[in-house]
């Protein structure tokens, strides 16, 4: 058995095959890989498009939310092409033997660009967009390859469910490790790398060192002046006379953060490519694939005619606003708490985000073992209304000290409302990848197919048509409250200049926006959640009835096919008709 780990049966009468250390430990490496090259994409080009090449939101909002739809349009297409693929390596391995590279190409063409969008520069605004758009969805749609055979493949790699669940725990925490780094250190990464960077720039552009040191000292002399009378408590249209941003300072700026996230993009992305790379060679696919199956068209109807699969995919849908956490706080952190310093942005990605992900990786872990007191059904409900409380408490703090959240007690605050927040959304997390093989399972006692691909593919489907809604929902956002292109590109050059935006009254629209946009549609996305899973038909011991069914079958198979007959596969075969 290749030196599996053998896991007793009693139903069955037999031992099943599951998966060895080595091969444990190769695909959550590649689980690892896997979300630190999403999280280049998904965390930082979004930023970069909107506050870096100044992109107009709602034209950022729409090359996403299209490629999202289009990408998620795209997963069971794949998951169809993984569930018909019949190869000496099984029906996932050969993606993930050779689809990581191209992504890593693709990843560093999204930070390749035309320049920096500015008005009456028509033909190269378009131009710029449009290769944005290009390389975003094209990006999407290689990643994908990828992405739905190393989800289905865990459900290849063992007969057992504990260990099945075991793996996709772990998974979901391996991947947390590997999008918490990134989201964590890309973005200060990348400014520390700019910085450096724009120093060389602005003595290009200043023509000799002498006259950059110049430019940065009045700067500076500038924002300390600004500073002492706002102190000092004197009017803030006194002060407008030291808010002159230097051009050439601005353009130094704006090229160095361009560069800083080109090469960081780069370098996350070869840690991540070498990662992934690990799985394909590493693994082995030891459940059968199923002898039927299905087309594009039935695949649909049989995902929709899956009533649990049915109420996990609407659930999904319906948390879509709790997405917008993931996409904003970059904005949040880089303009409100660290104004675009590298060393502040890194303490309070580190500080917010880290009793987020503490609060995820706790729950992830501890999700086995609570599943032995409660319901999947009930974890995941109560779960998920859990994280409307932290979300709402994080707008009433904005509200009642808009300037001032940076003060230590607000951050000691945020750092157990975030690992609250982040406790909620490792448990579903985990739990709609749990209740996702459930169904697999399901279906494979429903009709005799076991739709690996097709079903996993709904997961990466719910995940990017969820980011799709939550992006249009910052574009819609952003552009009420005017933060956006002309409004970014002053605020971005008043940083250059060593001011801090939280301290400018004209500027405050654009910081509310930042936390209306984490706290207020997340806390209402928790609680459309559960709506469609308040009543979740697949119960615990029903999906235990199933797993002990199938095994049964899979023994009898064996039996008639050592004993060169098929009676005994005929007595088992699985019952049809329609949802459960």
């Amino acid at each position: 058995m290749d030196n599996a780990t053998a896991v007793a049966v009693p139903e069955a009468g037999r031992k099943v095959n599951t998966y060895t250390p080595k091969e444990r430990n190769m695909y959550l490496l590649g689980m690892v890989g896997q979300n630190i090259i999403y999280n280049i994409v998904g965390s930082a080009l979004a930023y970069y498009l909107q506050f870096t090449l100044l992109i107009p939101a709602m034209a950022v909002t729409v090359i996403m939310a299209v490629a999202r739809v289009w990408d998620a349009m795209n997963d069971p297409m794949m998951g169809t092409i993984v569930d018909k693929t019949r190869s000496k390596w099984g029906k996932c391995r050969p993606y993930l033997i050779y689809v990581p590279l191209p992504i890593f190409i693709i990843t560093t063409l999204c930070f390749v660009n035309f320049g920096f969008y500015r008005d009456g520069q028509t033909a190269l605004n378009v131009l710029i967009i449009a290769w944005a758009a290009f390389t975003y969805i094209l990006w999407g749609m290689t990643y994908t390859v990828g992405d739905i055979p190393l989800w289905g493949v865990t459900a290849l790699m063992t007969e057992d469910e504990k260990d099945r669940n075991k793996l996709l725990s772990l998974a979901r925490i391996f991947g947390g490790i590997g999008a918490g780094v990134t989201l964590l250190a890309i973005q200060p990464f990348a400014l520390a790398i700019g910085g450096a960077i724009t120093e060389k720039i602005g003595v290009n552009l200043a023509g000799t060192v002498e006259a950059w040191e110049a430019i940065k000292a009045t700067a500076a002399a500038n924002t300390e002046a600004f500073a002492a009378g706002l102190e000092a408590g004197l009017p803030y249209d006194s002060l407008t006379q030291y808010l002159i941003v230097d051009e050439t300072l601005a353009e130094a700026t704006r090229q160095g953060e361009r560069w800083g996230f080109l090469i960081a993009a780069v370098i996350f992305g070869i840690v991540g490519c070498a990662l992934f790379q690990l799985v394909g060679p590493n693994i082995k696919e030891r459940v059968p694939a199923s002898e039927k199956s299905n087309s594009l068209k039935e695949n649909f109807k049989l995902m929709w005619n899956n009533k649990p699969f049915r109420q996990i995919l609407l659930s999904g849908i319906l948390s879509s606003p709790k997405m917008l956490l993931q996409i904003s706080a970059m904005p949040l952190i880089t303009y409100y708490f660290a104004s675009k310093s590298p060393v502040l942005a890194l303490v309070y990605m580190a500080l917010l985000g880290g009793g987020m992900f503490l609060g995820q990786f706790v729950a992830m872990a501890l999700c086995p073992k609570l599943l032995t007191k409660f319901s999947k059904k009930n974890l995941y409900n109560y779960s998920s209304l859990l994280g409307i409380i932290p979300f709402v408490l994080l707008y009433l703090a904005y509200v009642s000290d808009p300037t001032g959240l940076v003060n230590w007690y607000w951050i000691v605050i945020f750092f157990f409302v975030f690992a609250v927040a982040g406790a909620s959304m490792g448990v579903t997390t985990v739990l709609q990848s749990f209740m996702i093989a459930d169904c697999v399972d399901y279906e494979e006692y429903k009709s005799g197919i076991r739709p690996d691909g097709v079903f996993f593919s709904g997961q990466t489907f719910i995940a990017k048509l969820t980011s799709g809604i939550a992006t249009i929902m910052s574009g819609i956002f952003y552009t009420i409250y005017g933060f956006s292109d002309a409004a970014v590109e002053k605020v971005n050059n008043y940083i250059s200049a060593g001011l801090e935006p939280r301290t400018i009254a004209e500027f405050a629209p654009y910081m509310r926006v930042l936390f209306v946009i984490v706290s207020l549609p997340p806390a209402v996305g928790c609680l459309l959640a559960v709506i469609p899973t308040w009543k979740y038909c697949l119960d615990d011991d029903e999906h235990k009835r199933i797993l002990e069914e199938l095994s049964a079958r899979r023994a009898a198979k064996l039996a008639a096919e050592a004993l060169g007959g098929e009676g005994a596969a005929e007595e088992s075969a699985p019952e049809t008709g329609g949802e459960g």
